[in-house]
C-alpha cells in the first residue's frame, strides 16, 4: 500500500494524505521517492532507507552507550545486542519507518549526552539542534525523545551555564516550531482519521483499568521479548521478568552515577508516548514503540555492568570475566533466533518471482478475481514499472477505495450480502479484473472482528465469478483470514464447476476455476 503511494506520487504529492490510510513521516517518504527515482521500482530501492537505518543502528548504539556509560565493554555489548535484535532486524527489511525510528532515537541519545557532557561546545549544540529539527520530519516518535532530552538538559549541569541556557532555549524554540508545523500541517489528518482511530482502538491507553494494565504489561513483555529473545524459541515468563529487572537496575544505576537527568531521559519517551496514547494520538504497539529499543538496550547493558560490579566488588580483576559471561548469556537467545531465521531465509526477490509466475499463468486472457485486501499487492506486482499503465493502476486503486478503507478492511455488515460488487470490474489492456468485496472479517490491532465471512459473502462472490468466467477464471489471494478462500472455493464447487489448478506459494494462492465441470483440463 505504501509502495503504491510512493511510486505513484511526486514529492509534492506526498505532502497530502496518503491512500489506503497509510501514514509515514514526510522525509521518509521523500527519501524513498528519490531512491525509487534513482534505482527504479523494486524491493531493494523501497527498502533502502530502512535497511541503511538498520545497519547504522549498530554503530549508533556503540557511540550512544560509550558516551553514556563510558565503558568500551558496555558499548560493544550494546552494539552486539543491536546487531542481533530480532525486531530491529525485521523492520530493517520492511518498507515502514520503524527501523528509522530506532536509529533516530539512538542518534538523539548520543547527541544529547554529548551536549550535557560538554555544554560549552558549540559543535555539540549545533549537532543536537540540527538533528532534532530534522528528526521531526523523519521519525514521528522523535518528538517524545527530543522533549525528554530537553527536559534532561534542563535538569543537568548544562543548565547552570548561561550559554547552555541560551542554546537550550534556541533549540527548544526551533524544534517546537517544526514539531507544530509537522503535526498540524502534515499529520493532523492522520491522527483524526476515523479508520485509524478504530483500527488502533485496542492500542490506546484508555479505560477500563483492566485493559490499561493488560496493555502496559503486554507492551513490556513484547518489548523485552522482541529486543532480546525473538519468537523462534519459547522462553518461560521468568526470563522476561529477569530482563526487566536488569533494565530497571540499569536505569537506577545511571541515575546514581550520572544524575537524575538520565532517569528523565530514559523514562520520558515512553511516558510521553503513554500520555499521547491517552489522548488517542499515538498507539502503543510493539512496532510503534521500536524507537524505545536504544533506551531498553542501554538500560539493560547498564544493569549487566552494575550486576557484574556487585558480584565482584572485592575482586576487580575478575569483573571483566563476569561481565563477559553475563554478556554472552544475554546474547545467546537473540543469536539463536537469528540463526533459526537465517536457516529458512529465502531470496529477497522470491515473492516477486512467485507472483511473476502467477502473472504468467493468468496472462492467457481469462478474467482474474482479486481478493479485496489483495488489490494493492496485485497492482504492485502486476505492473511493469519500466512503462507503467497509469490508467490501470488508477482504476484498480479507485476500485480498492470503493471497497472501503485500507482496501476493503471493513467490519461486518450485520446483514446478508446480496448483489454487491457489480461495478468492481477493471478492464484494461485486454485483461478483465474482478475486485472482491469485503468479507466483514476486519483486521484490527491484535485481533480480527469476526472469525467467518459475512453471511452471503461467498454466495455473492460465487455469482460474480460464474458470470465472469469465459468459461474459466483465475482467483488470486494472499491476505485472507481463516482460509476464506477455501470458503469461496467450496461455494463455487457446490454451485457447479470445478477447480483444475491450485498453486500455493509463500503467502500467495492462485486457483483456476471453470464454471462447467466438463470444461478445462486438470494441471
Amino acid at each position: 500500500m505504501l509502495a503504491l503511494d510512493v511510486t505513484g506520487r511526486s514529492l509534492g504529492g506526498l505532502v497530502h494524505p496518503l491512500g489506503f490510510e497509510q501514514v509515514a513521516p514526510i522525509l521518509f517518504l521523500w527519501i524513498s521517492r528519490i531512491s525509487v527515482a534513482v534505482g527504479g521500482v523494486n524491493e531493494q530501492t523501497l527498502r533502502a532507507l530502512p535497511f541503511v537505518a538498520g545497519l547504522a543502528f549498530v554503530p549508533c548504539m556503540w557511540f550512544a552507550t560509550r558516551r553514556l556509560i563510558q565503558s568500551r565493554g558496555s558499548a560493544t555489548l550494546a552494539a552486539a545486542i543491536a546487531a542481533v535484535c530480532p525486531i530491529a532486524m525485521f523492520y530493517a527489511d520492511f518498507f515502514k519507518p520503524y527501523a528509522v525510528d530506532a536509529t533516530v532515537a539512538a542518534v538523539l541519545l548520543w547527541l544529547v549526552v554529548r551536549v550535557i557532557d560538554a555544554p560549552a561546545s558549540r559543535s555539540a549544540w549545533w549537532s543536537f539542534g540540527t538533528f532534532s529539527v530534522v528528526a521531526v520530519f523523519l521519525s514521528a516518535p522523535s518528538v517524545f525523545v527530543v522533549a525528554s532530552a530537553l527536559a534532561a538538559i534542563a535538569m543537568s549541569p548544562a543548565s547552570r551555564d548561561p550559554a547552555g541556557r541560551r542554546h537550550t532555549a534556541l533549540v527548544a524554540s526551533a524544534w517546537a516550531l517544526c514539531a507544530a508545523v509537522n503535526f498540524f500541517v502534515l499529520l493532523r489528518s492522520a491522527t483524526g482519521n476515523a479508520y485509524m482511530q478504530h483500527y488502533w482502538d485496542g492500542a490506546f491507553l484508555l479505560p477500563p483499568l483492566r485493559h490499561m494494565v493488560d496493555l502496559v504489561r503486554g507492551r513490556i513483555g513484547w518489548t523485552v521479548q522482541e529486543t532480546f529473545l525473538g519468537d523462534a524459541i519459547a522462553y518461560a515468563v521468568v526470563v522476561r521478568l529477569v530482563l526487566v529487572a536488569v533494565g530497571v537496575t540499569g536505569v537506577a544505576a545511571l541515575g546514581r552515577q550520572r544524575g537524575k537527568w538520565s532517569v528523565v531521559l530514559f523514562l520520558g519517551p515512553v511516558l510521553l508516548a503513554a500520555a499521547a496514547s491517552v489522548l488517542r494520538l499515538y498507539p502503543m504497539s510493539e512496532r510503534t514503540l521500536l524507537y524505545m529499543a536504544p533506551f531498553v538496550i542501554v538500560a539493560t547493558v547498564a544493569g549487566v555492568d552494575t550486576l557484574a560490579g556487585l558480584v565482584v566488588a572485592r575482586s576487580p580483576r575478575v569483573r571483566p570475566i563476569v561481565f563477559a559471561t553475563l554478556a554472552v548469556l544475554l546474547l545467546i537467545p537473540a543469536t539463536m533466533d537469528s540463526a533459526i531465521r537465517l536457516r529458512g531465509l529465502r531470496r529477497p526477490d522470491s515473492f516477486r518471482s512467485d507472483i511473476a509466475d502467477i502473472v504468467h499463468q493468468t496472462s492467457l486472457g481469462a478474467p482474474v478475481y482479486v481478493f479485496s485486501r489483495d488489490v494493492p499487492v496485485w497492482t504492485f506486482y502486476t505492473t511493469d514499472w519500466t512503462r507503467p499503465d497509469t490508467a490501470r493502476i488508477r482504476m484498480l486503486t479507485d476500485a480498492a477505495a470503493r471497497t472501503g478503507p485500507n482496501s476493503g478492511n471493513m467490519p461486518g455488515r450485520g446483514h446478508l450480502v446480496e448483489n454487491e460488487g457489480r461495478d468492481l470490474v477493471v478492464r484494461s489492456g485486454g485483461r478483465v479484473e474482478l475486485v472482491g468485496i469485503p468479507t466483514g472479517m476486519e483486521a484490527r490491532f491484535a485481533d480480527v472482528s469476526q472469525q467467518a465471512p459475512d453471511p452471503g459473502w461467498a454466495t455473492n462472490e460465487a455469482v460474480r465469478i460464474r458470470a465472469a468466467a469465459e468459461p474459466g477464471l483465475w482467483l488470486f489471494f494472499t491476505y485472507c483470514h481463516n482460509r476464506c478462500d477455501r470458503t469461496l472455493a467450496d461455494t463455487l464447487t457446490a454451485s457447479g464447476g470445478r477447480f483444475v489448478y491450485e498453486r500455493i506459494t509463500r503467502g500467495a494462492r492462485l486457483y483456476e476455476y471453470f464454471r462447467d465441470p466438463a470444461t478445462g483440463t486438470a494441471h
